[in-house]
């Protein structure tokens, strides 16, 4: 619960704390014969509160503290030098002298302080740099606060951004329930969702990717605002989030998850990592998910659609001399949902989806990095939606999307460049609707230049040309600066260009029928333009960040339906047209982050003003964008006793509603949520409730529309939960 976006002490591991995972194994051969003496070292802070994760080593034997600040080593006898590391504290060395088969207890104290392990690096800027000398914006949830996740909502990872301001999560079509991210009001098919900097989950946000994606090998979650076309292509118009996964560790890891919901979901998922050798190593994530079609009110609409899904995603891991490294993966995904209405209003979506992807880091002596990514993905989908005129419809659809790309960074002195090519296929064919179809190919050229002119300022800059198969050569660039006066003041000013390329799947799309959509026709490429400026004070154990951002988007795509008051016919259909006014977003973002053991606090604040030109032509605020949003969260935790305990609230403004015939403007309204969690050994059991003030949209109005529309819509746009307070507990063994 503790969202720390821009906290750069609360980042993952470096590589060289995750090796220190685990007991290296016991030697073989003659030292094996002469009696090994046991050392437990005991890891305090100043305070003499234990540290749990610190990195004890001694040679190449290695162990991590436990929940009670524990480690425990067997070492031939003989004088050695323990070290003991853990991130954001000053680092210890403890000599001993060690007896034949003796047992030896040691105390090291940690204390306040930064310290010079291998450096933790952002991948989502693609240059190899620390997190605070990044002129890039970048906002990072990590540790304990993506673990979280994992407890709140096993099945996806919609809850992990969710207290990062300016990220909202907009469920786009109610009856399925599929959703994506909209990043600083922008509409969420403008955001890109990239797993380890690789599109396994496709090219567009607002779908049912984000759902099927779970959260136990999670390490961090990385965000860029604004237009990001420059770094990750047209799918990037409106920002990026790039989910990191865990590596393997030392020792053999098996974590299992159970849980369920008081409103009919059960979750089981599987986290296995494994290092072979040296150069080898693999990861494996299983899950299996249930969720029971549920109509809380009794209206006749599902308020939580129903669904099983299972999943299997195997990495493999090899590393090198020299800092040579491959990542490989793969993944199959079998969901079949259903929602929406009664009879005929039922709407069933049956997904198979598959991916693989390639990652290579090649360095060469004094010609730099050459890095290699890859990637293919598919979703098949057999559906039956509601078509006004032919009642329940059966569709199949395939869209595949393929990624290609080379880059080589290098380094001289305070300069930073990187240059490279892409290739990128989005691919889609309707058996059923072949008008629909589209095949859009785009290589691309890129370059990146980043300079730290002196340790209190640097700049980054980046360039990218796409040549687009339909929508012609655009470039698109993205300049950062940085200046800071140590860690008490940082300050970013970004400006960015980008554009995307318009398919039929949009926001606005997702709850209508296929069949009722025209074919794109006459479009042109939307072009974004982005500005932002970021200021950091640090004083403390007290951080505060605030944010203020506009931006511009020229030829914006928007949906033109018939009136609601339309004859329903076979005519009556709904298309995309660029309009001819711009969509324009404004807005303000400010959290404040304090921290004193055992307590921390977070408050966050977003304002937002966004506007576009309807298909009519008259200006307009843009549905479903409140103007102001909130949110606290206070958690506590005692690592001696292994209690957790946390409680977030979160409000939502009024929002301007646009397909709602009971009302123009929905109600603001507050959420509020408690997690706690005690360890028992191994396991951590954990009892959450979400949404206790029980907020249900069904409280306000009626989901269901009085009849279809003309196109097909069945119900009203969806601006606050559905389903209500939900209670869920689990428990989760790591051995």
């Amino acid at each position: 619960m503790r969202a720390l976006p821009g906290l750069l002490g609360a980042l993952s591991f470096s590589w060289g704390v995750a090796r220190a995972q685990g007991v290296a194994p016991a030697p073989t051969g003659i030292a094996a014969r002469v009696p090994h003496a046991r050392v437990t070292v005991r890891v305090r802070s100043g305070e003499g509160r234990a540290i749990e994760g610190a990195a004890v080593r001694s040679g190449e034997v290695h162990a991590a503290t436990d929940t009670a600040g524990v480690a425990r080593l067997e070492l031939a006898p003989g004088t050695h030098a323990i070290v003991v590391v853990r991130l954001g504290l000053l680092p210890d060395t403890l000599r001993v002298q060690l007896q034949p088969a003796a047992d030896t207890t040691l105390i090291a104290v940690l204390r306040e302080g930064g310290i010079e392990l291998a450096p933790v690096v952002v991948a989502i800027t693609r240059a190899d740099r620390r997190l605070e000398d990044e002129p890039e914006r970048v906002e990072v949830l990590a540790g304990e606060d993506v673990d979280e996740k994992s407890q709140t909502r096993p099945a996806d990872v919609t809850t992990v951004v969710r207290e990062i301001p300016g990220v909202r999560l907009q469920t786009a079509a109610p009856a399925t329930g599929a959703a994506g991210l909209r990043i600083q009001g922008l509409r969420a098919h403008y955001a890109a969702i990239l797993v380890d900097g690789l599109p396994l989950r496709g090219t567009q946000s607002a779908s049912l990717g984000l759902l099927q994606v779970p959260p136990l090998d999670l390490q961090q979650a990385e965000v860029i605002k604004g237009a990001a076309t420059a770094l990750y292509g047209p799918s990037a118009l409106g920002g990026v989030l790039n989910l990191i996964t865990r590596h393997p560790r030392d020792v053999p890891e098996r974590t299992v998850l159970l849980n369920q919901t008081s409103r009919g979901g059960t979750d089981a998922a599987v986290w296995l990592s494994r290092r072979f050798n040296e150069r080898w190593g693999m990861t494996l994530l299983g899950n299996a998910d249930r969720q029971a079609l549920t109509d809380v009110d009794q209206d006749g609409w599902a308020d939580l659609p129903g669904f099983t899904r299972g999943a299997l995603r195997p990495r493999l891991f090899w590393s090198g001399d020299g800092g040579r490294s491959l990542v490989a993966t793969a993944a199959a995904t079998a969901e079949d949902r259903e929602g929406g209405g009664d009879g005929a209003y039922r709407q069933h979506v049956d997904t198979r989806h598959g991916d693989a992807g390639l990652q290579a880091h090649l360095p060469f002596a004094g010609a730099g990095v050459l890095a290699l990514r890859g990637a293919w993905s598919a979703d098949w989908l057999r559906q039956t939606v509601y078509d006004p005129v032919l009642g329940a419809t059966p569709l199949a659809d395939r869209r595949q999307t393929g990624f290609a790309e080379a880059t080589v960074l290098r380094g001289h002195g305070p300069v930073v460049w990187l240059a490279g090519a892409a290739f990128q296929i989005d691919d889609y064919h309707d058996r059923d609707l072949p008008a629909l179809d589209y095949r859009f190919t785009t290589p691309s050229g890129l370059a990146q230049l980043t300079w730290t002119a002196a340790p209190w300022f640097s700049a980054s800059g980046v360039a990218r040309i796409d040549a687009h198969s339909r929508y012609g050569t655009i470039v698109s660039p993205r300049v950062s600066l940085l200046a800071r006066a140590a860690r008490a003041f940082e300050a970013r000013l970004s400006a960015a260009s980008g554009f995307n390329a318009p398919t039929v799947f949009t926001e606005e799309t997702e709850p209508l029928p296929l069949t009722r959509l025209r074919a794109p026709s006459g479009l042109a490429a939307e072009r974004a333009h982005s500005m932002s400026l970021d200021l950091t004070a640090r004083r403390g154990a007290l951080e505060f960040n605030a944010t203020g951002f506009v931006s511009r988007i020229a030829n914006p795509v928007l949906l033109a339906e018939p009136p609601d008051t339309a004859s329903i016919s076979p005519s009556a259909t709904a298309a995309l047209a660029n309009v001819s006014g711009p969509t324009t977003t404004g807005g303000f973002e400010a959290y404040a982050f304090y921290s004193s053991e055992p307590l921390t606090v977070t408050v966050n604040y977003a304002w937002l003003a966004a506007t576009e030109l309807s298909p009519e032509g008259e200006r307009r605020d843009v549905a479903l964008t409140p103007r102001h949003s909130a949110g606290l969260d206070v958690a506590w935790e005692e690592d001696e006793s292994g209690t957790r305990a946390g409680i977030e609230i979160f409000y939502t403004g009024r929002q301007p509603l646009e397909h709602d015939p009971y009302r123009t403007t929905s109600a603001a309204f507050a959420t509020i949520g408690v997690l706690v969690s005690q360890q028992l050994g191994r396991a951590l059991v954990y009892v959450n409730a979400e949404n206790l003030a029980d907020v249900r949209q069904g409280r306000f109005e009626p989901i269901l529309l009085p009849r279809p529309t003309a196109v097909g819509r069945l119900s009203v746009d969806s601006w606050a939960p559905a389903e209500g307070r939900t209670l869920n507990a689990g428990v989760h063994v790591s051995f």
